[in-house]
């Protein structure tokens, strides 16, 4: 994932607590660990947005490039 200028701050709406993750302007790796409950749960990603390109109607804060999620089986018990 990568911010556009300036770095952006995401926001992880789904997850409880909310989490935010500081996002560079350099496209790098994010991992992020978080305690979902059992069944369906719906993740958002919110940034302000801060860029719009000149030929398009919509406003851009990050560009993610690749979304990887693995479930961790930690038993009855986190680690």
């Amino acid at each position: 994932m990568s911010a556009f200028q300036p770095p952006s701050t995401v926001t992880i709406r789904g997850a409880q607590p909310e989490l935010t993750v500081n996002v560079s302007t350099q496209p790098r790796l994010y991992t992020v660990m978080l305690v979902l409950p059992p069944g369906h749960t719906t993740l958002k990603l919110a940034v302000e947005p801060v860029w719009q390109p000149p030929t398009e109607a919509r406003l851009v804060g990050v560009m993610v490039h690749t979304i990887q999620a693995m479930v961790l089986n930690t038993g009855d018990k986190l680690p």
